[in-house]
């Protein structure tokens, strides 16, 4: 007998939950970091204008029909969630990436010290403030404080497993189905980067190793790669770029957006040029298209003035800008040490991400998402001769998108030869996401110490 389920619930918690998750940790750092005469008014009108934030969503409204088929399907898909996930690293049960003896000790920085946390700068002999992108850590690190260091890392597991579970949440809406084969394109979608290796290095890749540099400036990342070594950026930004593309109205899309900024300025800031030719465009989201009345920009943008859309970002940018230039001279920014000669960068960006883009350029030619998209990556890499950070971190909601596009692309019933090529094409860029859970498993079954690779 078929049971079934108010989608309409499901779907307030789902939206209502993610915003919460994302603004939660916001309110904490105004709270424990900002002045007790400013902390106030700050969290109540940021308070105020999250609750309105959902205003630009409708709810979907229905029943799911369960089945046997759907629920077993369901079933494998969080299987498959979960062990990808577990093998993250997150709460220390596995073997970690390089990046995350960072990450630990400033978790560990977090539950320790007093908030905000200071230390003692012995280069400058004065005090320093802990000054990152920690405001993932804070919920966790809060309830870790009394539940000590290993209970903490449980609860920072749980935190970080709820949020994956609200994107892939959103994910799942976007998609409207929930399919084992899409959820293996979300755990395995990435560029071609075993080809450039091949052709670059002349000598296949031992599997396991990290090929997301074989060119060290254009690492666009797999979105296995992101959540591997920088969860704590990733998992806001997949939660918010699905909201993103949630929306339905244009009304309290700039308030969503800028609650990315804490969390990864660099995501925020290549998906600028996005938001604002979607503000312009006649349509909003993956379905915008090259259709500008330049005699309404003006009334256009007028229309995405409204009071969540303003003072959201406004808070922002009073509370973190700042925040993040205190002790900008004191962090090292990673950065590229020469030019990318042409035919590298060229062979770059047809490998990450150009090829899936001009193969499904038929069904997207009109489609402003797609151009813009592929123009803001094919400009980064330019800036990365100054800071790497650009297009190892800023780059993850544009392969969000692009992951969306093909998707709705190899749902086509037409291009048969275009929508083959772009399925083997997806499982040869598979073997980078492939070798880094297999280097996780590995490491971890031989009790490997963390290391860089």
């Amino acid at each position: 007998m078929k049971k079934s389920i108010d989608i309409e619930l499901f779907d307030k918690i789902l939206i209502k939950g993610s915003i919460f998750y994302l603004i939660l940790p916001i309110l904490l750092f105004i709270f424990f970091w900002l002045d007790e005469k400013v902390a106030p008014f700050m969290l109540f009108f940021l308070s105020f204008c999250g609750f309105r934030m959902d205003r630009s969503i409708a709810f979907r409204k229905g029943e799911y029909q369960i089945t046997k088929r759907n629920l077993l399907s369901l079933l494998v898909v969080i299987s498959l969630l979960i062990v990808w996930f577990y093998f993250s690293g997150i709460g220390r049960f596995v073997y970690q990436n390089y990046d995350h003896r960072y990450k630990n000790a400033i978790f560990q920085d977090l539950i320790t010290y007093q908030w905000p946390v200071h230390f003692h700068d012995a280069a400058y002999n004065k005090p320093a403030m802990l000054c990152y992108y920690f405001f993932f850590w804070l919920p966790p690190a809060l309830l870790g404080k009394a539940a000590g260091p290993f209970r903490a890392n449980i609860i920072l597991f749980l935190w970080s497993l709820i949020g994956l579970a609200l994107g892939y949440g959103l994910f799942v809406r976007l998609r409207k189905k929930i399919s084992i084969l899409e959820t293996l394109l979300f755990i395995f979608f990435s560029g071609l980067d075993i080809i450039g290796f091949l052709l670059l290095h002349k000598s296949f890749p031992d599997f396991g190793l990290h090929l997301e540099t074989w060119i060290p400036q254009i690492q666009v990342s797999s979105i296995t790669t992101q959540f591997y070594w920088s969860f704590n950026q990733f998992i806001p930004v997949l939660i918010g770029t699905f909201l993103l593309l949630s929306i339905d109205r244009k009304k309290n899309y700039i308030a969503i957006f800028s609650l990315l900024f804490p969390y990864s300025p660099y995501a925020v800031i290549t998906l600028i040029p996005l938001v604002l030719l979607w503000t312009v465009s006649e349509n909003y989201g993956l379905e915008s298209r090259f259709s500008f009345n330049f005699k309404q920009i003006g009334s256009k943008f007028r229309n995405a003035i409204n009071i969540e859309n303003v003072l959201t970002p406004l808070l922002i940018m009073v509370v973190f800008i700042p925040f993040f230039l205190i002790n900008s001279k004191r962090v090292p920014i990673e950065t590229a040490k020469n030019w990318i000669p042409i035919k590298e960068y060229l062979l770059a960006i047809l490998l990450e991400f150009l090829i899936y883009f001009l193969i499904m350029i038929p069904k997207f030619k009109s489609n402003i998402s797609g151009w813009c998209i592929v123009t803001v990556l094919c400009i980064i890499p330019i800036f990365c001769t100054t800071d790497l950070n650009m297009i190892l971190r800023g780059t993850a909601p544009l392969v969000l998108i692009l992951l969306m596009m093909v998707l709705d692309f190899l749902s086509e019933k037409r291009y048969l030869r275009r929508r083959i090529l772009l399925i083997c094409l997806l499982l040869i860029g598979a073997w980078t996401p492939s070798s880094e859970i297999y280097r996780i498993i590995e490491a971890t079954i031989h009790h490997a110490e963390n290391q860089e690779v």
